[in-house]
């Protein structure tokens, strides 16, 4: 194992913020932001992160966190929180609609109480206009490529990285739209579909891209002949100007992100079962889960909760490093392993997600109620233990510098 001397190895890292999805429970990872801006006054100021990454509802907290020049404006102002308390979400008033959705053949949320919300909060903004860089996840059901032709359906990640990339010119309100849209709970819109399909945990995608974009082109002195310019200036700083030593490599890439991965609350149960002969019925019904005090219906909970303990496993795999770093200005304190990946996700929150978002339909008691439960939930003893595991990490990783390397070094 080698040493890091003094704070190098920290600025030179390309720090990635992930947010999983979860409707409602979105409302959860904004309390813990919140509380991470209160714990440190850097956290979440311009140039603290490099890439917001949201799948569901982790998208719709990218997306109003991008909106402003200094991210913690979102969490301040309480923009992010009142969005959360709009009712409207879960609403659909038309009574027609309503019937319709209730025999099967209309979704179960109303599609135009849901795009009030989300006109009142970005307007006619579009990707381009974002202050922050983004990538959100969304599945096309429509498909496409280059020719039209041999159309599938596929994921799609919208981006705003690069000016001349068609995705800048969409509207901010339609990407929201269309990468929350869990099945039959709301339409499909512009062809698309949530994002937790295929991801939702979105912190592998997000590394891909940026691996994606570096070495997306031909190479020429180890520097990329003809990325897009952002991803050309880091890997210029990266390779050429402070490590020559290195070989420009995906693997030495990986050492230089660091991400930070943040849930919604959700419990995940178990199951207590050894060799089992389980058929239709056993895994339609489940099992009695005392951990959460409900019914566990493991084909109700396979589409999301595997997915994302995969992603937690390859993320951690992938970015974990094999030397420490060095705390302090220059001076040796406590040496930390140094882990590119750190997730914060307590699991506080006993009602699935998929439950607790159909309540909520037309329904303000419950709303009430669940949002009540989330404040105390982000409150409680072991959402506090996990904020100080993630402040210590977030501390180590250099993420309370206001500026990025990036914006440092060149």
């Amino acid at each position: 194992m080698t040493k890091a001397s003094g704070t190098k190895d920290h600025n030179h890292l390309f720090r990635i913020m992930t947010m999983d999805g979860g409707g409602i429970y979105g409302l959860y990872t904004v309390l813990l932001l919140k509380q991470l801006c209160t714990s440190n006054p850097s956290f979440l100021k311009d140039g603290c992160v490099d890439l917001f990454a949201g799948t569901s509802a982790g998208g719709l907290n990218a997306l109003l966190l991008a909106k402003y020049e200094d991210p913690r404006e979102a969490i301040e102002s309480g923009e992010m929180e009142r969005f959360y308390a709009e009712q409207d979400i879960f609403a659909n008033k038309n009574p027609l609609n309503l019937f319709m959705s209730n025999m099967g053949l209309r979704p179960y949320l109303g599609t135009e109480e849901y795009m009030s919300v989300l006109k009142k909060y970005f307007g006619d903004l579009t990707l381009g206009d974002l202050k922050q860089h983004v990538l959100i996840t969304m599945f096309n059901w429509a498909g496409s490529d280059a020719d039209g032709k041999h159309r599938k359906w596929k994921p799609k990640l919208f981006e705003n990285y690069d000016a001349n990339d068609p995705d800048c010119n969409l509207l901010v309100r339609d990407v929201a739209f269309a990468s929350t849209t869990p099945t039959f709970l709301r339409a499909i819109w512009s062809g698309g579909n949530d994002g937790g399909i295929f991801a939702p945990n979105p912190t592998m995608c997000a590394v891909t891209k940026v691996i994606r974009e570096i070495f997306k082109a031909e190479t020429q002195d180890k520097i990329p002949a003809r990325a897009n310019q952002d991803w050309y200036k880091m890997a210029y700083a990266l390779f050429n100007q402070d490590y020559n030593q290195e070989t420009f490599g995906k693997s030495s890439v990986l050492n230089h992100i660091s991400v930070f991965s943040l849930g919604v609350g959700n419990t995940y149960p178990y199951m207590d079962v050894g060799t089992e002969e389980w058929g239709m019925l056993q895994w339609m019904m489940g099992i009695w889960n005392p951990a959460i005090r409900q019914w566990v219906m493991p084909m109700n909970r396979m589409q999301f909760e595997p997915s994302i303990e995969a992603v937690n496993y390859q993320a951690a795999e992938l970015l974990n490093r094999d030397y420490d770093i060095v705390l302090g200005d220059g001076k040796i304190d406590t040496y930390y392993q140094s882990k590119g990946y750190h997730r914060l996700s307590p699991e506080v929150l006993p009602i699935s997600m998929g439950i607790a978002n159909m309540a909520l339909r037309n329904n303000p008691i419950f709303f009430q109620y669940l949002t009540g439960e989330i404040y105390k939930a982000a409150g409680n003893t072991e959402s506090t233990r996990q904020l100080k595991d993630a402040y210590d990490w977030l501390k180590a990783e250099k993420w309370f510098i206001p500026e990025t390397w990036m914006r440092d070094l060149i």
